[in-house]
């Protein structure tokens, strides 16, 4: 399949693989569908799925398993941080921080959706939305450190990963193996939408599957597993994605209004659950920021720069009231 994408060329006669880059460089529309419907046919047994990302890393591992300087840890560390995270997720699961509905084997593919760090990394299915994703950036209010504030960033390339899980092996309770040992699951499938986010955002989460229970943190990146990278300016997909109201941050990151999930998890103080897990010995850690460094918490996003999602709903629920 490697030699077939580098002799790939659009139908636009300008978008075609860049060999010094190893991506391939997209000017139109045409060629982005063009390029994901060529390897969607010529891979059909194949689960194919999208991830968008302002920087090619070259890497693709779950953020578990990496410290707060984005190194790889060790296997033994690794080891406790898994360990770690079922001990918050139990904590969570007593505090009923998950909906009633939802089968407890997803909350870890939940957490990871909605700002946590686990043994998953997201994807989608659609391409558009991976799109957005090559070009949103965010970082902390500087009204509410406890915020993100999400805008789309005009400089340099955005990519978006194009990867084969593999071929399906089995399906159970909708979590899908493959002959790569990875697991999918689809979260539209999985969970209510109720937990809106995962929905607006086609969400799908894989993960490695250990062997006799063993999984080195080497065997759980997926770079390897990229059919191909596309390479599209960012100034670009902004225009393309400008009047799409569906393709925005409020609607892939709705409000706690809209989103029951996300409010549910929000209502549950995270940092007070740490802190109760580390006065309790059950996490055996220095800090508390230690503990947020890693496993991360519900994040909690904003789009104007000064509303939280809190201040979104008062003002809402207020505008209402008025009407």
């Amino acid at each position: 399949m490697k030699h077939i994408i580098e002799s790939w060329s659009g139908v636009d006669n300008v978008s075609k693989y860049n060999r010094r880059t190893g991506c391939i460089d997209i000017y139109t529309p045409h060629a982005l569908i063009q390029i994901a419907g060529f390897i969607k046919y010529k891979m059909k047994n194949d689960i194919i799925v999208y991830r968008g990302q302002t920087r090619d890393y070259g890497v693709l591992e779950p953020s578990l398993y990496r410290n707060k300087k984005g190194n790889r840890l060790g296997n033994t560390s690794s080891k406790r941080k898994t360990s770690d995270l079922h001990v918050i997720i139990d904590e969570l699961d007593r505090r009923n921080a998950f909906l009633g509905a939802v089968d407890k084997y997803y909350y870890e593919a939940i957490l990871q959706h909605y700002g946590f760090k686990t043994r998953y990394i997201d994807f989608v299915d659609n391409i558009w939305v991976a799109l957005v994703f090559s070009s949103l950036s965010w970082h902390s209010n500087e009204y509410n450190k406890q915020d993100e504030l999400m805008y789309f960033n005009n400089k340099g390339y955005g990519y978006i990963y194009i990867l084969s899980a593999g071929k399906k092996n089995s399906d159970i309770n909708d979590n899908i193996k493959t002959d790569k040992l990875y697991e999918v699951i689809d979260l539209r499938e999985s969970i209510p939408s109720l937990y809106l986010r995962p929905h607006a955002q086609h969400g799908i989460l894989i993960k490695k599957i250990p062997i006799r229970n063993r999984l080195t943190t080497s065997q759980t990146d997926m770079y390897n597993d990229i059919i191909a990278k596309l390479r599209i300016r960012k100034t670009t997909i902004i225009k393309w994605i400008n009047n799409s109201k569906l393709l925005t941050p409020e609607f892939l990151f709705p409000s706690t209004y809209f989103d029951d999930g996300y409010s549910r998890l929000l209502e549950r103080n995270i940092m007070e659950l740490y802190s109760d897990l580390l006065s309790s010995n059950k996490l055996k850690y220095k800090t508390l920021q230690d503990v947020i460094d890693g496993f991360g918490c519900v994040k909690r996003y904003t789009y104007d720069g000064t509303k939280s999602d809190y201040n979104y709903l008062f003002n809402l629920c207020s505008y209402r009231n008025k009407k």
